[in-house]
């Protein structure tokens, strides 16, 4: 709702901005058209005129200033300093509004504000390189939920063996399979085991009690720091 709004406002300024532009544009035009107008007028009025004969001589110009249609200002019967406040007034709108639109980012075209998408830890399964894995089990040791923490540190298993090229990750494939791509690699062992501890946990739905917990994390802390060592 607030970007709507965002972009309506800069619509608005905009057009604002055009029809100012417009204003002047067909000002300027109106006189040119004008003075044009003038001069052939004159030239038609002035055809077949003898020159030869005696003419009066021509009134002080500066006494009685006749203003040509085209040169009066738009302003109408301002006086100077009204016409000079409001070019004033006028170039203030017309910075405001450029700075409005430059600060809503609006000339600026081809750039992409992506927020970083957060995944429930309900999804963490499905996208484990995208989920704040490390966030989640904080969460779960807080609410002292164990069961939890379990599943998302072997996650943090599969993610550190995916980061390391030992598994190939996709979120459809097995554990079995898993076990399978790493059966070759002095970590299966203690992969196999993880995975069993793992399965008979969560999708056993067995309750985990604080001290069990406590001596099966450092077993996940340690398998975890040796897959880091690993090279790609």
């Amino acid at each position: 709702m607030e970007k709507k709004r965002k972009m309506g406002k800069s619509k608005c300024l905009i057009l604002i901005l055009f029809l100012l532009l417009f204003f002047f544009s067909a000002k300027s035009a109106a006189g040119e058209d004008l003075r044009k107008f003038d001069r052939e007028e004159w030239e038609d009025m002035t055809e077949g005129v003898d020159y030869t004969e005696e003419q009066k001589p021509p009134e002080d110009l500066n006494s009685n200033p006749i203003e040509l249609p085209g040169q009066s200002s738009w302003f109408g019967d301002a006086g100077p300093v009204l016409q000079i406040v409001l070019y004033v007034l006028i170039g203030a709108l017309i910075i405001f509004i450029l700075y409005k639109l430059i600060k809503s980012n609006i000339f600026v075209r081809n750039k992409k504000v992506s927020a970083k998408k957060v995944f429930s830890i309900e999804d963490a399964d499905e996208h484990i390189h995208e989920s704040d894995l490390e966030r989640f089990l904080r969460e779960s040791l807080e609410n002292k939920d164990y069961r939890q923490a379990v599943r998302i540190y072997y996650l943090m298993v599969i993610r550190g063996l995916s980061m390391k090229n030992l598994i190939n990750w996709q979120k459809d494939k097995t554990n079995f399979q898993y076990l399978m791509e790493v059966r070759k690699s002095d970590l299966y062992t203690g992969f196999s085991d993880l995975t069993l501890f793992y399965e008979q946990i969560w999708y056993g739905n067995a309750m985990i009690e604080e001290n069990i917990f406590n001596k099966l994390s450092p077993v996940f802390k340690s398998f975890i720091e040796e897959i880091n060592k690993k090279k790609i």
